[in-house]
Parts: structure tokens; sequence; C-alpha cells
């Protein structure tokens, strides 16, 4: 869609195809940004050199009180070099090579982070982010990220939604560290139009200071037992002892991060633990029947339930049924040890 001139081709027509943009031509472009639907289009030329072109509603091309314009203009430039810009709604904000924020635009919601929210005509320092070294900035809607060199991220702006990661809806009028981030090392973020998304790469996990949980009877972990009927001294001893409780461990965690990593291993010790279960379950009443029924039958019997003897004895020709049920015992457990590696 060409109007407004945000296509940067001298006019609103609107192309299907891409066309290139003359006006920049012999201008070599290291990197450019487009606002969704407010008409405007940044562009950073690695001569250090600001360009705009498109709609100039609020100021957000960063050219004072000059009407919209169809063709890239020359805003200014920035002798330390330009690393990235970005368009949000009515805004524009870029971050030199040197680690400084300018924003400019519409300021209602203070999306530009300058404590107002008053239009700025041209590009202007964020001053809340003095002191900082910034690597790389992202622009919703109606709010900022921006990530220092240290693995902090800082939003402001609208947060009606939440966007900016602070525990409530309250908007921020100047940069501010997202606290709930402090545990992380970040290392790239992004904004949609009404939330934003923090990469951590590396992330250190400390190990826990509880022990693990052992099973109810250490030296069964598999279920065994249930398939045999019997119950080991040890077993016996440590059901009499008191394990630690899994709630209190996990609301002990102290970090949020830490807590959900502790949920999903309960949830994986679960679904194996189902998972054994019912293989165990499935497989006692097989081979207690089966045991059952061969000790009242005559030896005529060919099989229990409609299941063939044959399919209960193993391939090396056991026929005692004790000696059957712990052979299929053995199988069960190297299966599970299979399923649990």
């Amino acid at each position: 869609q060409g109007d407004n001139g945000r296509l940067g081709h001298g006019d609103s027509i609107s192309q299907v195809k891409p066309k290139l943009v003359r006006a920049l031509e012999k201008v070599r472009i290291v990197c450019i940004a487009c606002s969704s639907r407010d008409s405007h289009t940044l562009a950073a030329g690695d001569n250090n050199s600001l360009w705009a072109w498109g709609d100039n509603k609020y100021g957000k091309l960063g050219i004072k009180d000059k009407g919209s314009s169809d063709v890239p203009i020359q805003i200014m430039m920035f002798p330390s070099g330009i690393s990235q810009i970005e368009c949000g709604m009515h805004f524009s904000i870029l971050l030199t090579k040197d680690g400084k924020v300018y924003s400019w635009g519409k300021g209602e919601y203070y999306r530009l982070g300058n404590d107002g929210t008053n239009a700025v005509l041209v590009p202007t320092l964020v001053d809340g982010l003095d002191g900082k070294t910034v690597v790389q900035i992202a622009a919703g809607a109606l709010h900022c990220l921006a990530l220092t060199n240290s693995g902090e991220v800082y939003s402001w702006g609208d947060n009606e939604q939440g966007q900016l990661g602070s525990g409530n809806f309250i908007a921020i009028k100047k940069p501010q560290v997202v606290s709930f981030l402090k545990d992380h090392q970040i290392s790239k973020i992004a904004c949609g139009s009404s939330h934003s998304v923090a990469y951590a790469q590396g992330t250190p996990t400390s190990t826990s200071e509880f022990s693990p949980v052992s099973f109810v009877i250490p030296q069964d972990s598999l279920g065994t037992s249930l398939l045999s009927g019997k119950v080991t001294d040890d077993g016996k001893d440590s059901l009499e002892q008191t394990r630690p409780s899994l709630t209190r461990i996990i609301v002990s965690i102290n970090t949020h991060t830490k807590c959900q990593l502790a949920l999903g291993h309960v949830l994986t010790a679960l679904q194996i633990a189902y998972a054994r279960d019912t293989i165990v379950n499935a497989l006692s009443g097989v081979v207690l029947t089966s045991v059952q029924e061969k000790d009242t039958q005559s030896d005529s019997t060919t099989s229990v339930d409609g299941i063939p003897l044959s399919s209960l004895t193993p391939d090396d020709g056991i026929s005692d049924p004790t000696v059957q049920a712990k052979s299929v015992v053995s199988q069960l457990e190297e299966f599970t040890q299979f399923l649990t590696a």
C-alpha cells in the first residue's frame, strides 16, 4: 500500500512487486524499519545518516514541523554510527553504535521514555538510560524494550496488557529494569503489538539443596514386588521412614524459573510412574493368574483365560510357574529401564 508516500517512490501508488527506492540508490543501507499501520519508514546508511519518509503526523519522521514526504529525506547524522532503528505506533526509536537510545514522535502513554506525553519532533536522547550501554532495542505498538551489555532488560511505555513485565498494569514513564529477569543473562529481546519476549542464552542453573526424593521401596523402584507379591525387608524399613514433601521442596525454591523447572521434572516423573504402574498392573494379573491356574489344573492344560501358556513360557524351555513369573519380572524390569533411560 502506497498511501502517504510510505513506499518512498515519490507517489502514493501501491506496488504489487518489489521496486527500487531510487532516492537511496547511492546510499548503502545497513538497517531499515517500518511501522505496521502508521505509514512511516526509516532507513540508516553506513555513512551514519538517518533517512525517513511517509506520514509525519506527531513528528514521527523526525523532520520537525514539515509535512509528510513521499521520498526519503535525510534527517540527521549520528557520528557514532547507527546500530538499529525501530518503528512503533506514531513514534520511532534509534540505537547508536556506542549504546545510546534516541526516540521521537507521539509521546502518549510514555512510549518515548522521557517522562512526558508530549510529542517530540526530532530524535532526542532517552536520558533514563544514562550510564548504560544498550546493545539492542525493540518497539511494540505503545511500548519499548532495551537490552544492555550486562544482560539487563529495561522497559517503558504502555502497560495495559502487562507487556512491560513489571508484575502490574501501570504504565512506566522512564526506562525501568525488568526485575523478574535479573537472574537471567538475556541475549535477545523482541516486542509484539502488546507483548514482549526475552531470550536467555546459557542461563545458569544451580543444583537444588534437596536430594532426589526416593521411591517408597528403594530396592524395588520398578515395581517388581507388585508382580511377585512380596516386599523386601529393606522395603518395609523404608516405608516406615518419612520422606520429604515435594510441596515443601518446590515452594522453597527461591526463583520462579527454577520452580517451573522443578515442576517440569515432577510432571515427567509422574508420566513415567503412570506408565510403569499400567504395565505392572497389566502383567501382574496375567502372571499371577497363570501361576494359580497352573497349580490347580492338570498337566494337559494348554491355556489360561484364553491365553496360551506357551506365550507365557520363555523360549529357554523353563516350565516351572514360579521361575516363569520371575523371568517375566526380569523382562519387565529391563523394559521399564529402557522406558526410563
